[in-house]
């Protein structure tokens, strides 16, 4: 994606080219440098399933580093989750030993609050970088900052359970591959 956006802007300003060129080039490097976080970050944690109190936001994520991402609702941001549903993850976290639910920072953390107090677990904020907060944007942060602000919090929220295989619900999930339940 960064190459095309560079090469339309190549065509649109050629005598910008060298600039756009080197910043993509840069850009790239900052992107495999995060990814490379993620991967070696989140490689030895015990316990990666992610209960998030929002809409179905971090599929692309999850699924990329092999976390089962559990969310309360569907991708319909206007959606409230289920009675059922909560009542589901209470159980899948009480059971996996999950000491943290995820909330989305600019969303209202009601459905994950809700969950966090059932299960006496931590609440911890994540961004899915869609929207920024007026101090962030004020403060010139970037897409891959907030992301390394995410691993901040995935890192600790991953750790409390020691099994190879982990018990999410009914079914058994290998810690790479990523399952969803609903």
């Amino acid at each position: 994606m960064v190459g095309n956006i560079a090469s339309a802007l190549e065509a649109a300003d050629p005598a910008n080219k060298d600039l756009y060129a080197h910043n993509a080039a840069d850009y790239q490097k900052q992107l495999a440098s995060l990814d490379e976080q993620y991967r070696s970050k989140l490689a030895d944690c015990k316990t990666k399933i992610m209960v998030e109190g929002g809409h179905d936001a971090f599929d692309f994520m999850t699924s990329r580093y092999g976390i089962t991402y559990l969310p309360t609702q569907s991708a319909d941001p206007d959606a409230e989750p289920l009675p059922q549903r909560l009542a589901q993850l209470a159980d899948i976290i009480k059971k996996n030993k999950i000491r943290n639910v995820f909330f989305e920072e600019l969303e209202s953390p009601k459905s994950a609050q809700t969950l966090a107090n059932q299960t006496q677990t931590q609440l911890l904020p994540i961004n899915p970088g869609e929207t920024v907060s007026s101090d962030d944007f004020a403060n010139n942060i970037t897409i891959v900052q907030i992301m390394e602000r995410n691993l901040a919090n995935l890192r600790p929220g991953y750790n409390a359970n020691n099994q190879r295989k982990k018990f999410v619900g009914r079914l058994w999930v290998k810690p790479r591959v990523a399952k969803r339940q609903f």
